[in-house]
């Protein structure tokens, strides 16, 4: 059964649920880029003793959004993930998803001490980027924000229509997995339901890390480490980890059925193997 969870931090609500028994190692998940808390719902339900935490990152699903003044910046969802283990005072384990298992291998690097084991699901250490691109990464950054300043979600009559819109962006999603994400991240409004999530969340990022610098937290991870990754999933990840896998000592990687949300695709597979190398 889950339970709701909260907690306060830099003058944000983080809003998500547990799962599983209360004593034991704390499984902390992190969801991906536009997604909720919900879509470790089917891994919550594949092991009902395992003790999960999953929460939304801010600007996602229940969590709060950021005041008016400030924009996302990827280093910020590293400290999202500091001040709730510190909260928790214990060494965890991460599980991250895509945006979740960026933040969570930079994370692991930073503090291997609180990191007991990382599982990175269709993801793998941060998205770096060569020195040259940074004028036009900052260009493009700029007018993104410029697009969505003050702008609104986009309403639909009903919540089946913002499902359907949400598998139109997101093709790898069976209707069951896109409603579980969605119903968490949709509110009424007066033409029906629109997002929750803060517009904002969707401009693109000013700076990335050069190559150089990703591999330096790959590098420091020092707990036994999964990368799964899905066999319809993104193509990309195959280059990164050709260019990275060596880089991590205990490092064991995976490839279940599905697409990029191969975590609700094959729960019962992934657990069944997190349990295997991690418990």
């Amino acid at each position: 059964m889950r339970k709701d969870w909260s907690l306060d931090i830099s003058q944000l609500v983080i809003r998500g649920w547990q799962s599983g028994p209360e004593h034991g190692p704390i499984i902390l998940a992190s969801h991906g880029w536009l997604d909720s808390a919900d879509s470790f719902v089917p891994i919550a339900e594949a092991a009902p003793d395992l003790r999960i935490i999953a929460f939304d990152w801010p600007g996602h699903g229940l969590s709060d959004h950021l005041s008016s003044d400030a924009n996302y910046h990827f280093v910020d969802w590293v400290d999202v993930l500091y001040q709730i283990v510190l909260s928790l005072n214990s060494p965890v384990i991460l599980l991250g998803h895509s945006l979740g298992a960026l933040a969570s291998s930079v994370y692991a690097g930073c503090f291997p001490e609180h990191v007991r084991g990382l599982v990175m699901i269709e993801g793998f250490g941060p998205i770096s980027a060569d020195p040259e691109e940074s004028i036009g990464l900052m260009r493009k950054s700029l007018r993104s924000r410029a697009k969505l300043r003050n702008k609104n979600n986009t309403s639909y009559v009903n919540v089946e229509d913002a499902i359907k819109a949400r598998m139109t962006a997101s093709p790898d999603l069976t209707i069951e997995s896109a409603r579980l994400i969605s119903e968490r991240s949709l509110v009424s409004c007066e033409h029906g339901v629109q997002w929750r999530y803060d517009p904002r969340v969707k401009s693109f990022s000013p700076l990335r890390m050069s190559e150089a610098q990703a591999r330096t937290y790959l590098k420091a991870i020092e707990c036994p480490t999964l990368v799964v990754i899905g066999s319809s999933g993104y193509p990309e990840l195959e280059t990164i980890l050709k260019m990275r896998a060596g880089l991590i000592h205990k490092l064991k990687l995976k490839e279940l059925s599905g697409g990029h949300h191969v975590h609700m695709d094959d729960a019962k597979n992934l657990v069944e193997w997190m349990k295997l190398e991690l418990f």
